[in-house]
């Protein structure tokens, strides 16, 4: 999506770390921060990998994301788990 960029796409993926969204809208770019908050790294039988960030004072949105990935060693399955909730920041 051309008026979507992602700042910056090499941050390793690692609690504390910052990146952002610059978004073009109605005639102006807007700049939305987030931080990683925790990453998810599961090993047995069930094997779980992600990570969840959440906004930053000057996003436009308050509230948080998990993207997750899971295999099951049993039956070779892989499941993909998107979680978010939010609600506008009128701050």
């Amino acid at each position: 999506m051309p008026w979507v960029h992602l700042c910056w796409p090499d941050t390793p993926i690692e609690a504390d770390a910052f990146v952002a969204v610059l978004v073009w809208h109605l005639g102006f770019w807007s700049l939305n921060a987030c931080r990683i908050v925790y990453v998810i790294e599961e090993h047995g039988a069930l094997e779980r990998y992600g990570f969840a960030y959440g906004t930053l004072t000057e996003h436009s949105e308050r509230g948080e994301e998990r993207f997750a990935v899971e295999y099951d060693v049993n039956d070779q399955t892989v499941w993909y788990d998107l979680y978010a909730f939010s609600r506008p920041n009128l701050v």
